[in-house]
């Protein structure tokens, strides 16, 4: 069984997003549920550019992702409505969605991965992750990590036959 890392390719994400309002999205990086009150949605957030359907550090997904996701069996997101209004056109998607990652789960493989020290969590430069630990979990948030996001192979399969756009999916363990 494998890991892979899921996360977005900067060198990918040529436009502009900025959070307008809803709660600080960095509350939904902890792995635990997240009792967002009805005031706060949708999250909003205003663009400019060419949009990608995965913002890693602003936990925002497009809904196709989301879906693609689910059916894949990932069964512990939590989602709530955004509003993305362009910058330029005034135009407002609601065809994305703030996604919290319930769970988070130490499953990092220290003795074969390598990490800097940050922030009271670790920036793995090399990941393995302990298939033991992570229990089959289809997608997970690393116990070990500020920013990690695991995906089963099942789900990364999903994920790459979807074709979209600026996500990586990046193995982190050996077959």
């Amino acid at each position: 069984m494998r890991y892979f890392h899921l996360q977005s390719d900067p060198l990918r994400l040529t436009g502009s997003l900025e959070q307008t309002s809803g709660p600080p999205v960095y509350r939904l990086s902890r792995g635990e549920l997240y009792n967002a009150k009805p005031d706060m949605a949708p999250f909003r957030f205003s663009c400019a550019g060419e949009l990608c359907d995965y913002y890693s550090g602003d936990c925002l997904m497009a809904r196709a992702l989301v879906e693609t996701l689910h059916g894949a069996g990932v069964d512990n997101l939590q989602v709530f409505p955004a509003a993305l209004t362009d910058d330029n056109t005034g135009t407002v998607r609601e065809d994305y969605c703030v996604v919290n990652i319930v769970g988070k789960v130490a499953a990092a493989d220290m003795r074969q991965s390598q990490a800097i020290s940050l922030g009271g969590g670790q920036v793995f430069t090399r990941l393995a992750v302990d298939p033991g630990r992570a229990r089959d979990l289809l997608i997970f948030r690393l116990g070990e990590s500020l920013v990690d996001v695991i995906v089963h192979e099942k789900v990364a399969k999903a994920v790459a036959a979807g074709g979209f756009r600026a996500v990586v999916l990046s193995p982190v363990t050996a077959e």
